[in-house]
């Protein structure tokens, strides 16, 4: 009965949670931070929105950051998550190489799941295969005549940067082919560069 009258007052009133207040005695905010290299990229913003989905079924809010492909603003994204006692991160940092980087992971104190990168932690990661990836995709287009054919990906300073090019040599070598050194271009995962 008092439930009965608690939620019909709720309904009346209009009244709704405080999240502050929630979090505070919960010591939770129910809330994922996810920091990204580029929004814009194709990979990443189906990756953010399918974590938006799950996320948001289960209660939980994401909060999303660019890094703009620079390991600087990367750091700076993961302190401000932190600051907001996010319960937990999705990171795809810009330079999986950078020490400091690195330090700043290794230390981060929540659950954290990294997401295409290759990060010397023992932390939970989901990856595609990007080496055999390229491969396969080379070795379609030699089955369909092609002759020239380009890679254009990111620096050599993350996981992806590294495994495509790698993929992209075997197909070539494979196959028997030579690779025109000028039609690797290996700085920048951007659309702007790629064009």
């Amino acid at each position: 009965d008092a439930r009965d009258r608690v939620l019909k007052a709720i309904e009346r009133l209009g009244w709704h949670p405080n999240a502050v207040a929630r979090s505070m005695r919960t010591a939770t905010t129910r809330t994922i931070g996810c920091i990204v290299p580029d929004i814009r990229n194709p990979l990443f913003a189906g990756i953010v929105k399918g974590a938006e989905e799950v996320l948001s079924d289960r209660g939980y809010t994401l909060m999303v950051g660019s890094s703009d492909e620079k390991p600087l603003q990367d750091r700076k994204l993961i302190n401000l998550f932190l600051q907001r006692r996010t319960d937990g991160l999705l990171l795809a940092p810009t330079d999986d190489m950078d020490p400091q980087t690195q330090a700043d992971i290794r230390d981060i104190g929540v659950p954290t799941v990294l997401m295409e990168r290759g990060l010397p932690t023992n932390l939970d990661s989901v990856a595609s295969d990007q080496s055999n990836g390229i491969q396969s995709a080379v070795n379609y287009l030699f089955w369909l005549g092609h002759e020239r054919i380009a890679l254009v990906t990111g620096s050599r300073r993350n996981r992806a940067g590294r495994e495509r090019p790698r993929g992209f040599l075997r197909a070539f070598e494979t196959a028997g082919r030579r690779v025109e050194p000028a039609l690797l271009r290996l700085e920048s995962f951007s659309a702007d560069y790629a064009y």
